[in-house]
This record gives structure tokens, sequence and C-alpha cells, in this order.
């Protein structure tokens, strides 16, 4: 009995120890998962904020952009000049001069930038040259002989096809891109235009193209067939009004929206897409002109080149008579545009472009042959002159590309 009585206490003591160390152990368990699950929400907590802080801070975008950068400029009085661009400082060193046998105007590249097409429009041709991504160099591929004025050429997004506006013969031809980057002779297809098309843009899903034909006073849309290359007959036009003169547009990557540069009216146009109507309507036009001009303005000159910044936070367009360029912010929502500041150059701005980090602009003088370099402060979209460059004598065409970088905005 008194045997039994012993086992029973060793039980007991037994059984109180191990829910002893078993309540120890719950606890200690309940206490690393807490521990655990606080430690995971401080980790979701940061990167939550390092999210916001990429999407408000455009600066950020920059952190991705690798590669080099090389700035193709047509001085129609010596040809392509070649630089190489640094995009820390937004400094440049020049690389060569590529004679074209002619007057260098509109440039373009294929989607994979590893080929420059060149309008040279004083010869009614068009010159292929392949880019080597390492120094920015190009090596001629071939001129093709295109029987028009080519004032504008621009590749479809597949990069097999070219179109080209002619504002002479109010036409646009389409023309198939060889295996080699050369542009094949024999248009595809010839399409017959209001007067004046000056430019030619593909929308983002390469499915429609809108040509602003200056003197026509309209935006013409045509279906592209991306397989075929060609363009549907049956076109949507838009018309402007009297003394308009649209002349480049540049589409918001994100939003059903438009930005036309009007050269006549020196101004730019807000358009809107409606996907169901498949019509575009003009929400708002500002002006170019700063105020209180004193002197007469020449007919003649006007809204010259438009683009957005990478991060479409920002948009500027450049003016010629009087010559300036001018900043506006983008509503990210609407698209609709409030105008920050007109800044004042010399020697007729009229091409110009932004480099992919989005914090440099690079201006070019029809008249001066001088490269103007701005820097975009991110913050507010104003402008910050750094530097000016003797580039040449007439200076018509300004075109940066990005090589060898996992992502490219390059229009």
């Amino acid at each position: 009995m008194e045997d039994l009585c012993r086992q029973n206490s060793v039980d007991k003591t037994t059984r109180s120890i191990s829910c002893e160390y078993q309540n120890c152990f719950e606890k200690m368990k309940k206490e690393k998962l807490e521990l655990f699950f606080h430690l995971l929400l401080l980790i979701l907590f940061l990167c939550s904020i390092a999210q916001a802080g990429k999407g408000n801070d455009p600066t950020n975008i920059n952190l991705t952009m690798t590669g080099n950068y090389y700035i193709y400029i047509s001085d129609t009085a010596h040809g392509i000049v070649v630089y190489k661009l640094h995009p820390t400082t937004g400094d440049i060193s020049f690389i060569k001069i590529i004679d074209v046998g002619g007057q260098p105007g509109s440039l373009t590249v294929d989607p994979t930038h590893s080929y420059l097409y060149a309008a040279i429009r004083s010869t009614n041709s068009i010159s292929s040259f392949k880019i080597n991504s390492h120094n920015g160099d190009v090596a001629f591929i071939s001129t093709l002989n295109v029987a028009m004025n080519p004032v504008y050429i621009k590749t479809d997004k597949t990069g097999k096809f070219l179109l080209a506006a002619d504002n002479n013969k109010n036409k646009v031809s389409v023309f198939l891109l060889g295996k080699a980057g050369e542009v094949q002779s024999g248009a595809i297809q010839e399409i017959t235009t209001a007067d004046f098309p000056h430019s030619i843009q593909v929308d983002p899903t390469n499915r429609f193209w809108y040509i602003p034909c200056r003197t026509g006073e309209t935006i013409q849309r045509y279906s592209f067939d991306s397989t075929t290359g060609i363009q549907s007959a049956n076109s949507l036009v838009i018309a402007t009004p009297d003394s308009t003169g649209p002349r480049i547009l540049e589409f918001h990557p994100a939003l059903q929206v438009i930005y036309c540069v009007n050269e006549f009216g020196r101004s730019v146009t807000v358009y809107r897409i409606d996907t169901l109507k498949k019509t575009l309507s003009a929400i708002q036009t500002l002006s170019l002109i700063p105020p209180n001009i004193a002197r007469p303005i020449a007919p003649n000159k006007g809204g010259a080149d438009i683009h957005l910044t990478t991060d479409n936070r920002f948009l500027y367009a450049s003016n010629r008579d009087p010559d300036n360029i001018v900043a506006f912010s983008v509503d990210a929502s609407s698209g609709m545009l409030t105008l920050i500041a007109q800044y004042a150059l010399e020697g007729t701005p009229r091409a110009f472009d932004i480099d992919p980090t989005g914090k440099f602009i690079y201006v070019g003088g029809q008249t001066s042959g001088k490269l103007t370099v701005f820097r975009i402060d991110t913050s507010n979209g104003k402008l910050i002159h750094l530097h000016t460059y003797d580039v040449g004598e007439s200076l018509v065409w300004v075109f940066i590309v990005q090589m060898d970088a996992e992502s490219s905005t390059k229009k």
C-alpha cells in the first residue's frame, strides 16, 4: 500500500512536470509565432513603402535603366552626327559624322534598335544602317530611291514594315523590311491622304496608324494589318479648325489620349480616343505662345515637335517664332495638361528628344546648328539649362537610342 501511494505520488509529480514543460513549450511556440508574424508584417510594411516610393518618385526609373545611349542628329549641311550620351550627367561625346550623300531628315529605328533608318529628302531616298550597340557607330546597308520626298518615316511595332509620308505628293507608302534590315524596293501599298501629311504614328496596339495632315487640317486614322502591312482603304478623318496645322502626334501609353503639336496654331491639343465609337475628340488646347508678345509672328513657322517623359508625368513641345520650348504637367487620370513654364531659346528650336531616363532634354537649333541640353527637375518638370554644343549648321532631327538595356522606352 505504501509502495502504491509512493508510485501515485511519482506519477502526479511526473504529470505535473510534463504539464509544465508542455505549457512552457506552448508558450514559447506562441511567442515565436507572434514574433514571426510581427517580422512578416514589418517586412510587408517596408516593401509597401518602397513600392509606393517608386510610384511617386520618377527618378526611381533610373535604377533599372542600363546600357549605352547614343544621339543621332540630322544636320542638313553635313550628314548624321553621332554622339554618346552620358545618362548620369547629360554630357555628350562626339563619335563621328555619317555622310549620307544628301540632306538627312527624319530618323527612326526598328523595335530592337538594331537598325537605323534615315530619310534623305534631297535625293528622295531612304538609307538603312546596322547599329553597333557597343559604340554607337553604324554600318551602311543600302539606300533605296523611293520616288517620293519622305518627310517622316516610322516602323511598325513588329519591325517588319516601314511607313513613309510624302508631303509633296500627299501620300503614305508602306515598305517591307528585309531580314538584313534593308528597305525592300517597291511599296506594298500607297495611300492618298489629305494635303501635306507631316508625320505617322502607330498606336500602342499596332492596329492603327494616325496621320496628321498639316494643310489638309485633318488627322486621318487607318486600320493596319501587321501580318500583311496593308492599311484599310476607309479611314477615320478628324477635322481640325482652320489655321491649326496638325503636325506631330504623341500617344499616352497608359491612357486613351493623343497629344498633337499644331504648327499654324502654335498650340498643343489633347484628343481623347473613344474605343467604342472609334472616334477622336479634342478635349483641350493650350497655346505655346508666351503672353504679351509685342512683335508680329511669322506665319510660316510654329509648333514643331512634342514628347512625353518616360514616366508620363510631363510633356514638352517646341515652337518656332517665338523660339521656345514649353513644359506641361500631365494629369495621371485624364491626361489633361497644365502649363508649367515656357523657356526662350535661340536658333529656331525644331526637333528635340528626351533621354530614356527622363532626366534630360536635347533641343536642336534649325538655324543655329546648336544643341541645347536641359536637365528636367523630376519633382516639378521645370528645366535647368546645362550645356550648349556646336553640332553643325541646320539641325532638323534629334533622335536618342538606348542599346543593351533590359527595358526600352524609346518611342
